[in-house]
């Protein structure tokens, strides 16, 4: 459980130092930016909640599933482009 908190939490300070060099380096989205934030600042401690009441193997197939939806959706669009071209 505490390893799960700590993972969490170690996602803001990375992405504030990622938005930082970004910010620096390259021209910056602004409205992107906020929804990112709000997203951090939100998604961090719901995902804690989540994770403390739902059983594992449940939040493992949930995570599984969207992570097979986006490379699913990711695969098509590739090879819709190479089709296409």
């Amino acid at each position: 459980m505490a390893a799960r908190c700590g993972a969490q939490a170690l996602c803001i300070p990375i992405s504030i130092c990622t938005t930082a060099v970004a910010a620096l380096r390259t021209e910056v989205d602004l409205g992107l930016l906020v929804c990112t934030g709000a997203a951090l600042a939100l998604g961090v401690p719901l995902g804690v909640r989540i994770s403390r009441r739902v059983d594992p193997a449940h939040l493992r197939l949930a995570i599984g599933l969207i992570l097979l939806g986006i490379g699913t959706s990711a695969l098509y669009k590739v090879l819709n482009r190479a089709v296409s071209s």
